[in-house]
């Protein structure tokens, strides 16, 4: 069964105020704006201060905490700290939360007994949420027609449904000045993460399942991405260990002179490696290939770099990318390629894929997306451990569409371009929190 928050209960659905506690699950919901909200990162730069990290659309259920004690006074008042499946995390504004417990409390329900939550998801003015009276969902028996930037959630005390299900039983709050609930029924098939047999995600739906981790004590603090290196890469591509891996490199002449060139934008390079480490040498590879009978061959040309990352770090999984870089003159400028593979806890692979340059940003390209956003996204000298894909600008008021537009059309870009029909071993509520994650690590939010 299920419960659903409506806007029109001004008491409940209150957001955060000075002296609450963050605490539990809250309902991202920013105070007059459209379809969700920026948020700070959790680990300050070297001047002190926390940078722009990503975003949130609204309706999207995370779990929250209070700030450490070393961030009291005024940086206290206004946030709260936040978590979502220990994939994301950061700072939030109070304004821009709905703490979820006490609702639950109000019409009888633990929140420790929720199993997820439900919210209007989809953007699009004709992709809404609908709420009716009866299992035929019929135009003519809708009782609420809700949309992404209706102050509305769902608490979710069962398994997921599929979309074979036809139409899915809840409860929600008919009267807001009275804390009693009401049956209804929501299209099952409308299930934004729901992930169809070819390994694609129900991107049309009009609403998401989120699965904030309730069981956590305290939200977690995801470090930002990390420099990694070539051997752990190799490990994940190629059947073998990273014993094995350093061994073959060690073997190829003036080997650590050839993988210092690989970081030099001017420098062309080339490794070859013994065919006994060779896996399956698809497109995926990146700038891998075949070099003959036993052999694999690594080339770097001139005018780019080879780059290593770590982002995530979590029980289930987390990613290491090899990353293609373009140089302006001895320096990285951008990000032109990316092949990501999810590693599991056990070091097993659990899918791979790559993001795109020109792929992305033909994705994303549109009114009000500005004509010169994809020449902007080339800046030197910022010093990370994976090029930034693209530049977001700093846009006073986070209700410019900008914002939301943009977010939306990277959502379908990971869907369609990214995903696609590739199997991947993660959930759909884990496909969505790996979208935010490389909405965050692969841009630079100015």
């Amino acid at each position: 069964m299920l419960s659903l928050c409506l806007a029109g209960n001004v008491a409940m659905c209150r957001p955060i105020g000075l002296n609450d506690q963050c605490v539990g699950p809250a309902l991202v919901r920013p105070e007059g704006g459209l379809y969700g909200t920026i948020y700070f990162s959790d680990v300050a730069n070297d001047s002190g201060g926390f940078p722009r990290r990503g975003y949130l659309p609204s309706n999207m259920v995370v779990v929250i905490d209070d700030p450490p004690p070393e961030r009291k006074g005024k940086f206290h008042d206004r946030y709260c700290h936040f978590n979502y499946r220990n994939v994301i995390s950061g700072y939030l504004e109070r304004g821009n939360l709905i703490s979820l417990t006490g609702i639950a409390n109000s019409v009888g329900l633990k929140i420790d007994n929720v199993a997820g939550f439900v919210g209007a998801a989809n953007p699009q003015p004709d992709k809404r949420l609908r709420l009716y009276r009866t299992d035929r969902l019929a135009d003519n028996d809708v009782v609420k027609d809700l949309g992404r930037n209706d102050a509305a959630i769902i608490f979710l005390l069962a398994q997921n449904p599929t979309p074979d299900t036809g139409a899915l039983k809840v409860v929600h709050i008919a009267d807001p000045d009275r804390p009693t609930i009401t049956e209804a029924y929501i299209r099952a098939s409308d299930d934004r993460s729901y992930v169809r047999e070819d390994g694609s995600i129900n991107f049309g739906g009009t609403f998401r399942v989120y699965k904030p981790r309730l069981d956590k004590a305290y939200a977690s603090i995801v470090m930002p991405a990390q420099a990694g290196g070539a051997s752990e890469y190799l490990q994940y591509i190629l059947e073998a260990t990273v014993s094995k891996i350093k061994q073959a490199i060690g073997n190829v002449e003036n080997a650590g002179e050839k993988l210092t060139n690989m970081t030099k934008c001017q420098e062309e390079e080339t490794i070859t490696l013994e065919s006994s480490l060779k896996s399956d040498l698809g497109s995926s590879m990146l700038s891998f290939g075949a070099a003959g009978k036993g052999e694999v061959k690594w080339t770097k040309p001139a005018g780019e770099v080879e780059q290593f990352a770590h982002i995530g770090e979590r029980d289930e999984f987390r990613l290491i990318v090899h990353g293609i870089a373009a140089c302006s003159k001895e320096v990285p400028a951008y990000l032109s390629q990316a092949h990501i593979v999810i590693a599991g806890d056990d070091d097993a692979e659990r899918g791979n894929f790559i993001v795109d340059r020109d792929e992305f940003f033909i994705a994303v390209h549109g009114d009000p997306i500005p004509e010169n956003f994809k020449d902007k996204a080339s800046l030197v000298n910022l010093q990370r451990p994976l090029s930034q894909l693209f530049v977001v600008p700093r846009i006073d008021g986070e209700t410019s569409p900008f914002y939301y537009s943009f977010f939306d059309r990277v959502e379908r870009y990971m869907d369609e371009n990214v995903f696609g029909a590739r199997q991947l071993n993660i959930s759909g509520e884990d496909k969505f929190a790996l979208t935010l994650l490389i909405a965050e690590s692969l841009g630079y939010w100015q």
